[in-house]
């Protein structure tokens, strides 16, 4: 019996509770846990706010407007501006006012389950309504002129008054990207691949791609879109724009592809080059409605 009694009480199993020294460790372990959330928590708050604080604004223009025939589809005019300022202007020849170069008119269904773009050429000759110039010297009183001229003389707000005039929908939204913005976003992205026919020398606009099918970087990929001689000059700005679309979709499909919605560290950098380039009106100058734009598109 006694060593029986010996062997269950050695093996017996003990139930002890937690040492000071293990205690400690968890307190330590808990606190750290705590701080690394808040510093986590700090950084997303700052970001955002950096990020949504770098977004350019401007008003529509005030006047009578199209009626919003249907509640839930949206319509959003995309702008890229071809300004030479600053650093804007870097590298990139020729002289302009700042005129819009590229406009999308962009029609998101109200079921968020289709998106339909059509280009508007930026050469069209049309009927442009009144607009304040925005050097803030009085108002231009329109008149027929080339579409993009609008922009040089109001700025976005009078390109959405024009695009108003001429087609009768109602604009909710408009993006303006200038070449500074367009080239970070490719960069950003590590590039986006694209199919040149044939060789571009374009003696003009001082662009030279050679043919075959590559990826291009931001400067390449501005080259691309933007080359309306050489190459460009048998359809002009029609087959400029059917570049522009096509590239539009190529990057589109890298950024989901990429994963680039799900990677933190390549979300922040696709966010902070885009950005930095960005001209909106005020309700579209905010990142948790544009996260909530993006978030229903998903699909």
């Amino acid at each position: 019996r006694g060593s029986w009694g010996h062997i269950l009480s050695e093996g017996a199993p003990r139930h002890r509770g937690r040492t000071p020294r293990s205690r400690r460790l968890l307190k330590r372990i808990g606190i750290g846990v705590a701080v690394l959330l808040m510093v986590i928590s700090t950084v997303a708050v700052i970001a955002y706010k950096r990020l949504e604080g770098k977004i350019g604004t401007q008003q529509f223009l005030a006047g009578p407007r199209p009626t919003e025939e249907v509640k839930g589809p949206i319509n959003v005019l995309v702008m890229g501006s071809d300004t030479r300022e600053g650093a804007n202007g870097k590298g990139i020849g020729g002289d302009t006012p700042g005129l819009s170069d590229t406009t999308i008119l962009l029609h998101l269904s109200a079921n968020r389950q289709f998106a339909y773009g059509v280009s508007l050429p930026r050469d069209a000759m049309v009927q442009r309504p009144a607009c304040p110039r925005k050097n803030g010297n009085g108002v231009d009183p329109g008149g027929i002129t080339q579409f993009n001229a609008a922009y040089a003389i109001g700025g976005p707000a009078c390109t959405v008054k024009t695009v108003e005039a001429l087609t009768g929908i109602r604009i909710n939204h408009f993006v303006v990207v200038d070449f500074v913005g367009f080239k970070s976003m490719v960069n950003a992205i590590n590039g986006v691949t694209v199919c040149v026919p044939q060789e571009v020398n374009d003696t003009v606009g001082h662009i030279r791609l050679p043919a075959g099918t590559y990826k291009v970087n931001g400067q390449q990929a501005l080259d691309y879109v933007r080359v309306r001689h050489d190459l460009g000059a048998p359809t002009g700005d029609i087959g400029r724009m059917k570049r522009q679309q096509t590239f539009i979709s190529a990057m589109i499909k890298k950024v989901v592809s990429a994963g680039t919605l799900a990677n933190p560290v390549r979300l922040i950098k696709f966010l902070d080059a885009a950005t930095n380039s960005l001209t909106t009106d005020p309700g579209f100058a905010n990142l948790k409605q544009l996260a909530s734009l993006g978030s229903s598109l998903k699909n």
